[in-house]
């Protein structure tokens, strides 16, 4: 009989000890964001389940804390989901708003832009005539590939080069610059890098004018001499909706802007 009551007095201290523990853990879900509540909620059921005591009531309060706690953390998770949901769609529409603004500004004429609505050729290029922006330069394209670049748009009877060029656009050029015209150290990867750098640029739109000079008219003598070859590497663009050519000699570095000639 003694060691029958002995057996049931540890058992009841043990579950007490379950009812203590279940308290424990309740108490330190409060102060990690409810991570330990699930365990607390377990130990003080498990305790008040299985003690024959009367000291229930640690348990019981273990029960209380950790089924709050517990609702509270599922709640938060639930609420942080849409949350997070709700924030990844708004991101997505902010993102499409910003790029619709950028297509808003590029055609506005604000600015210069790619002319990356139609696809670039040859023709778009070689049926305009061209001035230069800054020098006043004279840029005519006839047929059989020939040229003439007058100095000047106001004497079309003296001072210009004339000879044949080669036009390449887009990928083509791109190709050309890097495999034939290595010589001046501009390569492929270096042309997409200026492109990513700029958003005004495409690959599309690149243009690599190659002029070949068979005479440079002056006074009516021809004075050519020395370099023969020019090549004019850039974009083609777009400024108030025209087409216009924004380009570099390779050969001196000089930069020019040509826009459409109106006589």
């Amino acid at each position: 009989m003694a060691e029958y009551q002995y057996n049931e007095q540890n058992q009841s201290q043990g579950n007490n000890g379950l009812c203590i523990a279940g308290f424990v853990v309740s108490l330190v879900s409060l102060l990690c964001c409810g991570l330990t509540s699930i365990i607390g909620l377990i130990l003080s059921i498990i305790g008040v389940a299985t003690s024959r005591g009367r000291k229930k009531g640690l348990g019981i309060a273990g029960i209380i804390i950790s089924s709050i706690v517990t609702v509270l953390l599922i709640g938060g998770i639930i609420l942080n989901y849409f949350d997070l949901v709700n924030r990844d769609n708004s991101d997505i529409e902010e993102l499409e708003e910003w790029l619709d603004s950028l297509d808003i500004d590029s055609d506005s004429g604000s600015g210069r832009s790619s002319r990356s609505a139609d696809v670039l050729t040859d023709d778009d290029i070689t049926d305009i005539d061209w001035i230069d922006e800054e020098d006043g330069s004279y840029l005519v394209f006839g047929r059989g590939h020939t040229f003439r670049y007058y100095m000047t748009a106001d004497d079309l009877d003296d001072n210009y080069y004339e000879g044949s060029y080669e036009l390449y656009v887009g990928e083509e050029a791109i190709e050309f610059i890097d495999d034939d015209l290595e010589e001046y150290g501009v390569t492929e990867e270096e042309i997409y890098e200026l492109i990513d750098a700029n958003r005004e640029y495409t690959a599309e739109n690149v243009v690599l004018l190659y002029l070949h000079y068979d005479a440079r008219m002056q006074g009516g003598v021809d004075t050519l001499s020395g370099m023969r070859d020019a090549p004019y590497c850039g974009f083609a663009i777009t400024n108030g909706g025209d087409l216009n050519l924004d380009l570099t000699n390779m050969n001196s570095a000089n930069y020019y802007y040509f826009i459409p000639y109106e006589d």
